[in-house]
């Protein structure tokens, strides 16, 4: 924080003598503040328009406003961004309260204060403004960061859940919901809700994670399957422990569900693709053991018969041989179209 001699104030009072008065508190204190006056909300607009003002020390009662109003016109102009004392005539605690929860840092009564007690309020206003507004600011990213983790969340098909061990009650994130085809709090989640949307052969397993979970306490991870809308498979991976709450003191398991049915496809693609190409190859390999097996008998019994056919034979010797060549000549054509069709 700069200086206070530093400070820019802004004093909206219609009251000379009241004015006046304020001024020789400033003076008695020794800080030298650059004090800027206007009788009226009108004029103090103008000039918190045309000045940088750290500071407003505003009269609730002026010619051309009074009561709370005149303390949201000045918050509105400034846009929240100069932080105000309620200066007021009224020996009440109340208004001053209620300034307060009208927005202001503090108020004084006048005619109750002195130099000391005035540099103080403005010190204490001061400090406590850009206390608030750092708040509002962590207030603004925080929920920046909420936003995008929920953006991420959707994007990565991931959600969060929690569930009190004693009830087995559970809170879901939003996209636990979608994960499960439903939009965020359309049904009360449980532990018995969970187990519905488990397969019946794969519920036992489910349970027994949960319990190893709840016993051991340490992070575990699991993957199965659910049923949405009673049909529709969805792979997820589930991981979880054991946590206790700071606040309550209650002990929860605290984890992540995320649908990887995506993954799951692509790996079984992945499988298939293996697998079809270890069946090519074997395939390649019996083709060329068929080829060789029975192709090159063929071509010896071709050979064998061409011999024979150079001999002597008897007449039905000649037509047996016929025969045999007709049926072998019908045999390796066979074969021949077989590789031929299963090589395209």
């Amino acid at each position: 924080m700069r200086n206070l001699a530093e400070k820019t104030l802004l004093v909206i009072e219609d009251n000379v003598g009241d004015f006046k008065l304020l001024c020789n508190c400033l003076e008695e204190s020794a800080t030298s503040f650059k004090v800027l006056h206007a009788p009226t909300v009108f004029e103090g607009l103008a000039l918190l328009e045309q000045h940088s003002v750290d500071l407003i020390l505003l009269d609730l009662t002026l010619p051309d406003s009074s009561g709370f109003k005149t303390l949201e016109r000045i918050h509105a102009a400034g846009k929240g961004e100069v932080p105000v004392i309620v200066l007021t005539g009224m020996k009440n605690e109340l208004v001053g309260m209620q300034a307060i929860k009208a927005g202001a840092q503090d108020f004084l009564v006048k005619g109750q204060f002195d130099a000391r007690l005035l540099v103080r309020s403005i010190r204490f206003a001061l400090q406590r403004f850009e206390i608030q507004k750092k708040l509002q600011e962590s207030a603004i990213q925080l929920e920046i960061h909420r936003n995008r983790f929920k953006e991420a969340q959707e994007l990565a098909h991931f959600g969060h859940w929690e569930m009190d061990l004693v009830s087995q009650e559970m809170s879901w994130s939003d996209e636990v919901f979608r994960i499960f085809g439903y939009e965020p709090g359309m049904l009360t989640p449980t532990l018995s809700t969970y187990l519905e949307f488990v397969p019946l052969e794969e519920r036992a397993t489910v349970e027994e994670f949960v319990e190893r979970v709840s016993q051991e306490g340490e992070r575990r991870s699991l993957e199965h399957r659910i049923l949405v809308g009673g049909k529709a498979i969805r792979h997820v991976a589930v991981h979880a422990k054991v946590h206790q709450d700071e606040l309550t003191g209650k002990f929860l398991i605290v984890g992540g569900i995320q649908d990887i049915t995506e993954r799951k496809i692509s790996e079984q693609l992945l499988l298939e693709k293996s697998f079809n190409s270890k069946a090519w190859k074997y395939r390649e390999k019996i083709l060329a053991q068929l080829g060789f097996n029975v192709r090159t008998p063929l071509a010896s019994l071709v050979n064998f018969l061409h011999l024979l056919d150079k001999t002597p034979l008897s007449p039905p010797q000649r037509e047996y041989l016929a025969g045999l060549k007709s049926s072998i000549a019908g045999l390796g054509l066979a074969v021949g179209n077989l590789l031929n069709f299963t090589l395209t």
